[in-house]
């Protein structure tokens, strides 16, 4: 059983709704998600927030549904209805059909974060760009880098596996890495629990940014806000730069926010002007 799984069954309901982006839409070893552990024991809160696995089936060809059905009456009367309640999220275009969204992360000016997931990337973060309203020349930034970050690859910075413009409706969709949070969060967690910094963990990630910052710079790119909270934190601790601009990188209120990456000349302009 996943985290995941043992909180629903729990019905620990925070924990469900820290977990479910990293977790959703896993199995055990008979076939059982989440959802069903929390159908199981009954858990309503927890079968509200984990909806989107109602479709998947355990190695019985069973759905959530059907193990409600074994519960005894009053609980199936009070689970079944919950299972049916149709959940409002955005639809996402054709050429992303492949992705399934799990949940709501959050909302900024520019659009929502969603947790999604995929047979080929696993779970994954999914930002709506709503750039209607958008000055041109910033939806003209927005489409360059557009066309970049899909090439950029490296265990520091964070990864865009799918990008999709879709001018009539105004809208972009950006498919990424999940990570856990930022360095914000962790710098202030430890804080709060009087829990200091090892040295060795403190130049890890020196380390880990500066080969990010690294490689951007190799392929004419330059960070323009590098600071923790626009340092996101990989399922295993590791540092990873965030690389959109800041209406973009909203990712990071669901994680923090981020300006990021400018064209290498920039670097020239940097040096001779104020």
């Amino acid at each position: 059983m996943t985290a995941l799984m043992h909180a629903a069954s729990r019905g620990q309901t925070e924990v469900v709704r820290l977990l479910r982006p990293l977790e959703a839409r896993l199995q055990d070893g008979r076939g059982w998600t989440a959802l069903m552990h929390a159908v199981g024991r009954g858990h309503e809160e927890c079968v509200g927030l984990l909806l989107l696995e109602r479709d998947l089936k355990d190695g019985e060809g069973r759905t959530a549904e059907d193990v409600a059905n074994g519960l005894p009456d009053g609980e199936r009367r009070r689970i079944t209805p919950l299972l049916r309640k149709k959940v409002q999220l955005s639809d996402l275009p054709e050429e992303l059909s492949s992705f399934q969204l799990t949940g709501r992360l959050g909302r900024g000016a520019f659009g929502t974060v969603f947790s999604a997931w995929s047979e080929e990337h696993g779970n994954c973060a999914l930002k709506v760009v709503e750039y209607e309203e958008m000055e041109r020349t910033i939806v003209d930034s927005l489409r360059r880098e557009m066309g970049t970050i899909p090439s950029l690859e490296h265990p520091h910075v964070l990864r865009y596996h799918r990008v999709h413009d879709d001018p009539d409706n105004g809208t972009a969709y950006l498919v990424m890495d999940w990570c856990s949070g930022t360095l914000l969060d962790e710098v202030r967690g430890r804080g709060e629990r009087g829990e200091p910094f090892r040295d060795d963990e403190v130049w890890r990630c020196l380390q880990e940014m500066a080969s990010g910052l690294a490689y951007l710079h190799e392929r004419g790119l330059v960070h323009r806000d590098l600071k923790p909270g626009n340092v996101l934190l990989s399922s295993d601790g590791g540092c990873v730069l965030g690389v959109l601009t800041y209406w973009v990188q909203e990712v990071c209120t669901a994680y923090r926010s981020s300006r990021s990456c400018v064209p290498l000349p920039w670097r020239d302009r940097l040096r001779s002007h104020p």
